[in-house]
């Protein structure tokens, strides 16, 4: 039916719809439902917290946008002090746990005693640090004025020393040592400050001086020098003089020392790439090309090239070349890194044999390479002594001694890990942390944790006793360091998710003895889950001289709130943030149901607060692989750039229902399809829906099924699409980034498996445009212009056949936006057509002007 067809139905379910409201009873009815103020006003709790060392204090970030800034609060965990603040740069703790610092917006820091009222303030200040020398902490910042002062103040006597006239303070890694630079009429100098007697001694002077680098353990720095030619310059602390190790114009750059802090590794400039800005009369793609983004066929050289500099020799090593990638890894020897060799594009490797893609192990020292068939990198053990990662189709686990050269697969005596069955690209374990003092890893499959000797002369113990597995619980490794080492086997943190409740929960791991289910303290919250990516997990945190801990946890029902804990099992309530306490929210409910073939899965039913069994409700479907996951994490209302805003929708009178969907290999529209529509046929036989009245909305692949499923059924009363695929066979032999995308469905999510002249007909009847004339559902497709995954065309030829039968379509093409619309005022814009599209067909509100060509925008 038409819009114009129907304003008298219209006029009389909004009639019987206001009489319901107001004969309504229920005690929720008197919340008001979501609208788009609370998509700037919403208070939420934001991930910069810090807990004090003796675990007596907390301070973290509220968000409020409404005052248009964010909130600090740092209160005693007993709560029986308290203070806030706004406009805060950054605050920490002292390692005394007696102050923190406060560094705000307005140029001045605050040093607030913790519990008490005494608090001393410094103004006009440009930059500070906290700094830690052995049992001492100091307040190391500068002000601004002609006189340029640095001031160096002691937490524990308050006494300060001043030193004039700094231009530029370095720091080292661990904050112990301060190298101050001084710019005196045109003379630079550097003058490295004793923590200890609080002197200074001036170790160089000359002209323009840059890339001060200090080594990790804080006894010599390195910086370049330009006076004529430039030079690399090293200092080692209480010697007399620095010494040259390099002068040579093509100098670039210093990036760091190694953690023995014998090499430096420097940028060398690069070659001139020839022609560079100059634009090509044409560009030439040949049969021959391995590289369809560079037409023109030019050489493109780096900008810089990396190279590793002897301190005690000036020994120049340069560690890469032409086509060539090098990574240092962090936190290790350095004394080996990891080269990449790799022409061509990657992606076209499974097919193009001229494609070259080649991992090397470089010896820093000597330049010397050691190839390796690891693809996928984790990263240099600890000690420096294996390189550890996984090969190209990521079967097998490989570990490489760097001693001997030889390679493992540490995965050989484990018969019990294999690939799980998912869409590919799959892994098969993942990296859960270093065991140094045992030259052991962690890893996890999908639900055990095993300890893996790095020689691969044990077979691998399972941390977890194969209950993971056995129970299908998920178990993970909590790193709460950023190196990911673990010292002392009784820190080990472990998280537990179980895949048919989705309960959750955080537990102290015993390497020696697995945990026991029964003593699982799983709950219907959600606190910690590394495998799964859809939403952002919170690392607890642990204080530092104490065993309390401060974790997040939520529901769909409550906000994330902080709160602390010293057995995992107690939890007790630090922040208090409940917005959705004053509208009408939602509930969440786990749910099994059967395809067609008899086949199980899950979904999430989401209904209003309000929710009355005796009403009929429209239902919006919205799905992404598998969202049930998602049981109990807590979804903010927010303008949407992609997908359907659940909160909004069930505040506003809908029912929300995610089934999961999983796609077949080499069939995957077909096999979603019969999915979604078991999905659909099953929530249309509640009682409480109007099965009339089923809508559905999905964003990027979920819109190229959205696609598909309306161009072969007719379950849907409507239906939006958003940057989604309409044409298999043109999308195939599109480019991405200049670049051709037939990796997308020969090997990636796309999922054909078979290139398309292998499987002519799978490709077009996979293509939902060849199917248009039999579309029955209202449509409205949505697509940024600047779109560079799913080109604008898609859905620009989809609603052009569309418009050609005369179907009921609409496309929304926002200017300059990309795959997620992502401006605040497109995103509320596209929200509010949503809103309308989805109220007209599903609720019998009025049609929106811009549904009748009249007006826009």
């Amino acid at each position: 039916m038409a819009c114009s067809e129907k304003s008298l139905a219209h006029i009389l379910q909004t009639i019987i719809l206001a009489i319901s409201i107001l004969l309504s009873t229920n005690t929720y009815g008197q919340k008001p439902k979501l609208d788009s103020t609370v998509f700037e006003s919403w208070p939420t709790l934001i991930g910069i917290t810090q807990v004090s060392g003796d675990g007596k204090f907390i301070a973290y970030t509220e968000s409020h946008k409404s005052l248009g800034q964010l909130s600090y609060i740092i209160k005693s965990i007993d709560g029986s002090w308290e203070k806030r603040f706004q406009n805060i740069k950054l605050f920490q703790f002292t390692l005394s746990s007696k102050f923190i610092t406060i560094y705000n917006t307005g140029d001045s820091i605050i040093i607030l005693k913790l519990g008490g009222k005494e608090h001393s303030i410094i103004t006009n200040v440009t930059s500070c640090e906290v700094l830690k020398d052995h049992d001492h902490e100091y307040l190391a910042y500068q002000q601004a004025g002609i006189s340029k002062n640095f001031f160096l103040l002691d937490f524990e006597s308050f006494k300060t020393w001043v030193y004039p006239n700094i231009e530029a303070i370095s720091y080292s890694e661990n904050n112990a040592t301060i190298i101050l630079k001084r710019n005196m009429l045109g003379k630079e100098s550097l003058s490295w400050l004793n923590l200890n007697n609080k002197k200074e001694s001036k170790f160089w002077e000359g002209v323009k001086v840059s890339d001060i680098t200090i080594d990790p353990k804080g006894n010599q720095i390195a910086f370049i020098t330009e006076d004529g030619i430039k030079t690399i310059w090293n200092y080692k602390k209480n010697t007399s003089k620095c010494i040259n190790l390099l002068s040579n114009d093509s100098i670039n750059g210093i990036l760091k020392y190694n953690n023995s802090t014998d090499l430096l590794f420097i940028k060398l400039a690069g070659r001139i790439n020839e022609n560079e800005a100059e634009s090509p009369l044409v560009d030439i793609w040949r049969y021959s090309d391995i590289d369809l983004s560079n037409p023109s066929g030019r050489v493109k050289f780096p900008k810089s090239y990396i190279a590793s500099l002897e301190i005690k020799s000036s020994k120049l090593v340069i560690l890469q070349g032409d086509n060539e990638k090098l990574t240092l890894f962090d936190k290790s020897i350095y004394d080996y890194a990891l080269l990449t060799l790799s022409k061509g594009d990657q992606r076209e490797l499974f097919w193009n044999n001229k494609v070259v893609s080649q991992n090397f192990i470089i010896n820093c020292r000597t330049g010397d390479r050691i190839p390796t068939e690891i693809e996928y990198i984790w990263g240099i053990s600890p000690d420096g002594n294996y390189f550890l990662g996984t090969d190209s189709l990521q079967n097998k686990l490989l570990s490489l001694n760097l001693l001997n050269g030889i390679t493992r697969n540490l995965l050989d005596k484990v018969p019990d890990i294999y690939k799980e069955n998912n869409n590919l690209p799959t892994t098969i374990v993942w990296f859960s942390a270093w065991l140094p003092n045992k030259k052991s890893i962690l890893i996890h499959d999908k639900y055990d944790i095993w300890e893996v000797k790095l020689n691969g002369d044990k077979v691998p113990y399972c941390l977890t006793g194969k209950q993971g597995r056995n129970n299908k619980i998920q178990f993970s490794i909590i790193n709460i360091h950023s190196n990911s080492i673990i010292i002392n086997d009784e820190s080990i943190l472990g998280s537990a998710f179980e895949e048919k409740t989705k309960r959750n929960c955080i537990f102290m791991l015993n390497p020696k003895a697995p945990p026991k289910i029964k003593s699982l303290a799983l709950e219907d919250v959600f606190t910690y889950d590394d495998n799964n990516t859809d939403y952002t997990s919170f690392t607890p945190i642990k204080a530092d001289k104490s065993n309390l801990w401060v974790v997040r946890r939520e529901t769909a029902m409550k906000s994330p709130n902080l709160y602390y804990t010293t057995d995992f099992k107690n939890y007790k309530e630090i922040s208090s943030i409940y917005p959705e306490l004053n509208y009408n929210w939602l509930t969440s409910e786990l749910v099994n149901y059967y395809t067609s073939l008899n086949d199980t899965y899950q979904g999430i039913i989401y209904k209003p607060q309000n929710f009355d069994s005796t009403k009929k409700y429209p239902v919006i479907i919205h799905f992404y692989e598998q969202k049930s996951n998602q049981l109990n994490v807590y979804q903010k209302p927010i303008a949407t750039g992609d997908n359907l805003n659940i909160p909004w929708y069930v505040s506003r009178g809908y029912i929300v229902f995610t089934p999961d969907v999983k796609y077949s290999e080499g069939d995957p529209a077909k096999s979603g399809y019969k999915q979604i529509i078991a999905a659909a046929q099953f929530i249309s036989k509640k009682s409480w829906v109007d099965s009339s009245k089923i809508g559905i909305q999905g964003h990027s692949y979920a819109a190229y099924m959205i696609n598909y499923v309306v161009s072969h059924s007719k379950i849907f009363a409507a239906a939006i699409s958003s940057d989604g695929v309409s044409n298999i066979v043109s999308n195939y032999l599109q480019t991405y980034k200049g670049r051709g995308f037939q990796y997308f469905y020969e090997r990636g999510q796309g999922n054909l498996i078979k290139n398309m002249w292998e499987a002519k007909n799978l490709y077009t009847e996979s293509s939902p445009v060849l199917e248009a004339e039999n579309v029955t559902t209202p449509l409205l497709l949505v697509h940024g212009k600047k779109d560079e995954i799913v080109k604008v065309d898609q859905s620009v030829s989809f609603f052009l056949a569309l418009r050609r039968l005369k179907k009921e379509v609409w496309l929304l093409q926002y200017n300059n936006e990309p795959h997620v619309i992502m401006k605040d005022r497109a995103r509320i814009d596209y929200t509010k057509r949503m809103d309308q599209f989805f109220d007209y067909f599903l609720l019998g509100k009025d049609c929106p002007k811009w549904m009748l060509g009249v007006g826009g925008n």
